[in-house]
């Protein structure tokens, strides 16, 4: 078969199935179909499912693998979830900022941030280096994310790293609340006010 019309009838069969499931799968073997056709939406639910083992046995291995195939298409999502699961589930994180690092130099926040909780908390074969952390910590909220100018204030409430200041923790939990952070809220709330 020519390979412009095996193109084109996988095309049309990931077209229609997307239109019955209704872009997501409903089921699991739908799912593994579109994965298998390399849908990355269908390869993050997968990897999700495997990982907190939602409709399918919990399995660390396959979340990686389907994670992994997502970011082979281009999905920083699937890097840094890849970093989470070195780290949570392996306790590895050297492996973890191998993966976060891809991400955040694709601008993932969210990943930046969590370079920034590794080196803060140094553990998992990873030594504590708090000017990293605090590095990774301004990136992420320079990149938009609402938990970084928390993890900030943290620092300068506590003089984790840097020298205690609570005005600067005071501005920090107010730039996290702005950005819809709760916890920086309630901080907010119960230790300044």
């Amino acid at each position: 078969m020519p390979k412009f019309l095996k193109n084109f009838l996988l095309s049309t069969i990931l077209f229609f199935l997307l239109i019955v499931s209704n872009v997501y799968a409903n089921t699991v073997r739908e799912t593994l179909v579109l994965a298998n056709m390399g849908d990355v939406n269908a390869q993050l639910k997968l990897g999700q499912m495997y990982w907190y083992g939602k409709e399918v046995a919990e399995s660390n291995e396959e979340a990686l693998y389907w994670y992994k195939e997502a970011a082979k298409r281009g999905s920083t999502e699937a890097l840094r979830k890849i970093g989470s699961i070195y780290s949570i589930s392996f306790n590895d994180n050297n492996l973890a900022i191998y993966w976060y690092d891809k991400a955040a130099k694709k601008g993932d926040s969210e990943a930046m941030n969590q370079l920034g909780m590794i080196y803060s908390n140094g553990e998992n074969g990873v030594k504590k280096d708090k000017n990293l952390a605090m590095k990774w910590f301004r990136k992420s909220y320079e990149a938009g994310d609402n938990t970084a100018p928390s993890n900030i204030g943290y620092a300068y409430f506590h003089g984790d790293g840097v020298e205690r200041d609570y005005n600067k923790a005071l501005f920090w939990y107010k730039e996290a609340a702005k950005r819809g952070n709760n916890l920086a809220q309630q901080i907010l709330d119960e230790k300044f006010n």
